[in-house]
């Protein structure tokens, strides 16, 4: 489970939300275009919808996809 490792970086999900397709609202210090840069490094896929980050985990993913995930939006903050 990343969700308190997401939490300590100030990216929280919704309480009564799906674990199979999650939004999450990012806060301010990101820098969209920092993180679509990462993200594309990494090989990462998401979309943005608003002022989400929108993730949907699927049975081919990982729970190492799921950590480089959270490592990406770490370096994104640093």
């Amino acid at each position: 489970d990343i969700m308190p490792e997401l939490a300590n970086l100030g990216i929280h999900q919704p309480e009564n939300r799906a674990q199979h397709l999650v939004g999450f609202t990012l806060p301010a210090s990101y820098d969209p275009a920092r993180l679509a840069d990462i993200f594309k490094r990494r090989r990462i896929k998401v979309s943005f919808r608003g002022e989400s980050m929108r993730v949907s985990p699927n049975v081919y993913n990982r729970k190492r996809d799921m950590q480089t995930l959270v490592e990406a939006l770490k370096e994104a903050m640093s």
